[in-house]
């Protein structure tokens, strides 16, 4: 088998949204909140068993932080 796309993506989340709590805390501003938008590259399928390794990048902010 193979994870789901949809799967791989709810263990995404919250690695995005872990560096803006991150630059809220530094900044002293609420950084909580969800993810607006994902823009995912999928290289190959992810076959069970397989470790991942997740890196995120936050490229804009917006709102409230």
């Amino acid at each position: 088998g193979t994870l789901h796309g949809g799967c791989a993506a709810y263990l995404i989340d919250p690695c995005s949204v872990s560096s803006l709590v991150s630059s809220g805390f530094v900044t002293g501003r609420d950084g909580s909140g969800v993810s607006q938008s994902m823009n995912l590259i999928w290289h190959r399928p992810v076959l069970k068993g397989t470790h991942l390794r997740i890196i995120s990048k936050t490229i804009f902010t917006e709102g409230r932080l």
